[in-house]
């Protein structure tokens, strides 16, 4: 599979997890124009398995892969090329779009590689998590914090 743009259909910042090969990816929509590209085909995969996807919230941007336009585009309507450019509907942003709470649940992950407490920190502002660093000013919330995502350091003593 080549490079894919998936774009917001309802003109709503998606952001949300997947996993793939046992790693957790975060897919965020951002920017004006509510997007984001993804380059590895699992992660595609689990994109369009996903039920943003499924349900039409989130599509695939139409030539944006390599094939070009004589590829199959799933999940978006509506695309017209006219004079050279590519015409494409977009939801109105001041419309009001119902949105659903989307609740993620990720699986327990184990970082055995962290052994000091700035490593831990690290890890827990970086993906999937981004915990701000506001609350991780403690070896006791940074312990919290971890365990309420499910992250834990287990070579990392608790002093």
């Amino acid at each position: 599979m080549a490079t894919k743009r998936y774009i917001s259909k309802t003109g709503v910042k998606y952001s949300f997890l997947v996993e793939v090969n046992g790693k957790i990816k975060s897919i965020s929509f951002k920017g004006n124009e509510k997007d984001c590209i993804v380059t590895d085909p699992a992660t595609q995969k689990k994109v369009e398995s996903s039920k943003f996807f499924k349900n039409g919230w989130i599509g695939v941007a139409p030539g944006t892969t390599a094939g070009g336009f004589d590829e199959e585009v799933n999940g978006l309507a509506g695309g017209e090329l006219t004079g050279g450019k590519l015409k494409t509907t977009r939801a109105n942003p001041k419309d009001k779009v119902e949105q659903d709470e989307v609740i993620v649940e990720v699986e327990p992950a184990s970082f055995p590689d962290v052994t000091d407490i700035n490593s831990a920190v690290e890890v827990l502002r970086g993906e999937p998590y981004c915990i701000a660093h506001q609350s991780l000013r403690t070896p006791e919330a940074i312990f919290k914090k971890a365990e309420e995502v499910g992250a834990s350091f287990p070579n990392l003593p608790r002093e």
